[in-house]
């Protein structure tokens, strides 16, 4: 844990890296939608209360996880994960890779 999250963005972001928070947000971009491709950090909230404001306005970017049903939101864990997970697909896994995947081949 850091303490003072926003003031170490600013140092992440000074060594470029792409500061992504997770957040249930209006501005936030669906995670498929963009490039995990770059050097990143990612920022997870409070699973109460999201991020805090500071923080929130200090990240390059905001994505969420479209969810369905009455489920609105993940745990900070899951939703770190997940996240990562979509990451690693798009460094590591070509797309025959992961038709291949989907398919169970």
């Amino acid at each position: 844990m850091v303490a003072n999250i926003a003031q170490h963005i600013v140092l992440l972001q000074q060594h470029q890296l792409q500061v992504i928070g997770i957040e249930q947000d209006p501005r936030a971009i669906p995670v498929f939608q963009i490039d995990l491709t770059q050097p990143l950090a990612l920022v997870l909230g409070a699973e109460a209360t999201g991020l805090a404001r500071l923080t929130r306005d200090r990240c390059d970017r905001l994505v969420s996880l479209p969810m369905r049903g009455q489920i609105d939101s993940l745990n900070a864990a899951i939703a770190g994960s997940i996240v990562l997970y979509h990451a690693f697909q798009r460094r590591h896994l070509t797309a025959p890779v992961v038709d291949q995947i989907v398919e169970g081949k």
